[in-house]
């Protein structure tokens, strides 16, 4: 099971808007779709992470508002680099996780979900 940040939850997201951007606000209001996993997964300028003993916490200064990561949840917003779409960060954690394929294709982009809802990764089109 892929635990979620402490301060994430208030929402989940992802049907991809026409813009080819999923924004914050957009997050919010949506559902999990399959055509999101072949969004980039960008974090947005001014976040800074800090680790800690296998944690992170999250700092963005704009907001001056920090967001607490486990280690499961620092693993996959390192991963969420601008490089990989969603389905590639699940692709790689179900190869390093074998047997958990099932949970990390729904736990997965569900807090990838909360981090575009926190405010702090957006979603792009390739």
């Amino acid at each position: 099971m892929v635990p979620r940040p402490r301060a994430a939850g208030r929402g989940v997201a992802h049907t991809p808007p026409k813009t080819g951007r999923v924004s914050r606000g957009r997050a919010q209001s949506m559902k999990l779709s399959k055509a999101t996993l072949d969004y980039i997964a960008r974090p947005l300028e001014g976040i800074e992470l800090t680790e800690m003993e296998g944690e992170g916490i999250l700092y963005w200064r704009e907001q001056t508002k920090m967001l607490y990561l486990n280690e499961c949840a620092r693993v996959i917003w390192q991963l969420c680099d601008g490089g990989r779409t969603v389905s590639e960060i699940v692709d790689a954690l179900a190869a390093e996780f074998p047997g958990l394929e099932t949970e990390i294709s729904f736990q997965v982009p569900e807090l990838i979900a909360q981090f575009v809802a926190e405010g702090v990764l957006e979603l792009v089109a390739k």
